[in-house]
């Protein structure tokens, strides 16, 4: 496995209480895996909290994510954070913007296995040919009816993505965040930040 800039967790929602799913856990432990086995020395673990909660967490997926990460032995200034997004797109969009301000072109992304088919189309949409990321599954510990219910799911949304996004070009910053400006969760943030 060749060295890479960093390796990206993505987040799997959080307890009210802000502590991480089983699901949340297994990406960590995975990532933390790769990280001690050379694959890159830094973390970046993203995610805010789901789009779908209505009371926001004790603490983000990131936070959460790093705070176990630092249990299984991860020196904290090793980790980072993404903490604006809401979903696979978001995760994608705004750890470009991190990755981009660092310079760290090249980078592992840990999600589980019902889930690579949506991160690899997000991601490419969003990182287009200037970066270069590999996909790592984690275990689900799910059922099979579970991951199956979890695969009809997510190409529910693929196919949102692939209508929202059907005249963006692959790494068009500008053209991603106006196309993310339709989904409510990120209408205001992005005008805030005074990206579209």
């Amino acid at each position: 496995m060749q060295q890479k800039d960093c390796i990206l967790v993505l987040g799997s929602g959080v307890t009210p209480r802000g502590d991480l799913t089983l699901i949340g856990k297994s990406r960590v432990e995975k990532g933390v895996e790769l990280y001690k086995r050379g694959a890159a020395q830094r973390m970046l673990f993203c995610g805010a909290y789901s789009y779908k909660v209505k009371n926001i967490p004790a603490s983000t997926e990131a936070q959460a994510m790093r705070n176990y990460a630092c249990t299984l032995g991860i020196a904290r200034e090793h980790c980072f954070l993404e903490e604006q997004s809401k979903d696979t797109i978001g995760n994608g969009y705004f750890a470009k913007q991190f990755l981009e301000r660092q310079n760290w072109r090249s980078f592992f992304v840990v999600t589980s296995n019902y889930h690579l088919p949506k991160t690899e189309y997000a991601f490419k949409k969003v990182f287009g040919n200037e970066f270069s990321f590999e996909l790592v599954p984690s275990l689900t510990y799910l059922s099979t009816d579970e991951i199956l219910e979890r695969l009809d799911s997510e190409k529910e949304k693929i196919h949102l993505y692939k209508e929202l996004f059907k005249d963006v070009l692959d790494g068009d910053d500008r053209a991603v965040a106006k196309a993310m400006t339709r989904l409510p969760w990120y209408a205001q943030l992005l005008k805030i930040m005074s990206l579209v």
